[in-house]
């Protein structure tokens, strides 16, 4: 069984405007495990969907309270739980169908499809009465870039300085990495550095090679609890009022990366191309998504501020309405794209892997429709 080397917990009341918050608080989180952009997205866009069900269905005509839990673990694995204690559900394989829903007609019905696509396990326990639970298991792959070298890590472990030094030679990009996470704070950047290496070489001498784990998932918390203690707490990281525009750039970025690589980018190597730490990453992953003017024109000639007050969330909700007796003249695959890209605003991308279609295609339905 793998060792827990970090893990959370957050409870709030279930208000919708609380989902963000749950989002953004795990994200930032599993950063450490240094997962790909992409699989920071999946890691996020399962948080959202579980505690919208909650919301949505858990405490559908009460206020309750939701509590997220997260594990992380060695070998970069993380388990996500999320349970409430609203009304339950009277069958969770029915639920579990594309498409099922006992909210309102906005809603497509793809929650648990969406969760269970994005991560490698889930399970779902739940009581009529009494509440739900869902239980989610990933790992994430990365690419920490690391030296798994195990006749060098036992050397280092046992005294020898050259065999530390090889160490911190072949790691230094991912000891600069972790180091750059605390520019800002009052600390030059060569002291910054060599606080990681300490924690770098203590993270040597305590690493059990022959447990059979990855070398890597343990020193990067190592490393940086090293700096955090010297800093003392100083002080959460808070989202800037620049963090919209830095968000647009990131993805600009992101999508640089895949062009060259053929790969989605860890948050540790988009934070170095972007000069951002690693928590700044993964803010502004989507932050950019609903940022939108009021100016913007709507392809009726009209404005997003028109949508704006009483009367467009009235005209909103007859959109969705609409929408939603329009799909069920389309046959069911094309019902769940369209519901994924435009309920749930998902990429192209992430619609194919929950489908099982190609972005050609789902891009040739979206047209079709």
């Amino acid at each position: 069984m793998r060792a827990v080397i970090n893990k959370m917990s957050l409870k709030f009341e279930s208000h919708s405007v609380n989902e963000a918050f749950a989002r953004q608080a795990v994200g930032a989180f599993v950063a450490q495990l240094d997962p790909t952009m992409e699989e920071l997205g999946d890691i996020k866009t399962v948080v959202s969907e579980a505690v919208t069900n909650a919301i949505v269905h858990g405490y559908a005509d009460k206020c309750g309270f939701i509590t997220v839990t997260v594990r992380l673990f060695e070998g970069r694995a993380l388990e996500l739980k999320v349970k409430d204690a609203g009304c339950g559900i009277e069958n969770v394989e029915q639920a579990r169908q594309p498409m099922f829903t006992t909210g309102d007609d906005t809603r497509s019905g793809m929650g648990f499809t969406i969760m269970e696509t994005f991560t490698d396990k889930m399970r779902v326990r739940s009581t009529p009465g009494k509440g739900t639970l869902v239980a989610m298991v990933k790992v994430a792959e990365g690419a920490a870039g690391v030296t798994e070298n195990a006749h060098v890590l036992e050397q280092a472990a046992s005294g020898d300085r050259d065999a530390e030094a090889r160490l911190i030679e072949d790691n230094s990009g991912l000891i600069w990495s972790i180091a750059r996470r605390y520019y800002g704070r009052g600390t030059e950047p060569d002291d910054l550095y060599q606080l990681a290496c300490v924690g770098f070489i203590k993270a040597v001498r305590g690493f059990d090679v022959s447990r059979g784990n990855e070398f890597s998932t343990y020193a990067v918390p190592k490393i940086a609890g090293e700096i955090r203690r010297f800093l003392r707490d100083d002080g959460a990281v808070k989202v800037s009022r620049a963090v919209k525009e830095r968000a647009v750039r990131v993805r600009r970025l992101q999508s640089d990366w895949e062009s060259r690589n053929g790969r989605s980018p860890t948050v540790s190597e988009l934070a170095q191309a972007a000069g951002l730490t690693v928590e700044e990453v993964a803010a502004c992953e989507q932050a950019d998504v609903s940022v939108d003017s009021f100016e913007r024109e709507l392809s009726d000639g009209g404005r997003v501020g028109d949508l704006v007050g009483d009367e467009g969330m009235e005209e909103r909700t007859c959109l969705h309405l609409s929408l939603h007796d329009a799909l069920q003249d389309l046959p069911e695959r094309d019902r769940q794209v369209l519901s994924l890209r435009y309920s749930r605003d998902l990429t192209q991308q992430q619609v194919s892997r929950i489908v099982g279609v190609s972005q050609v295609q789902v891009s040739r339905i979206e047209k079709r429709a």
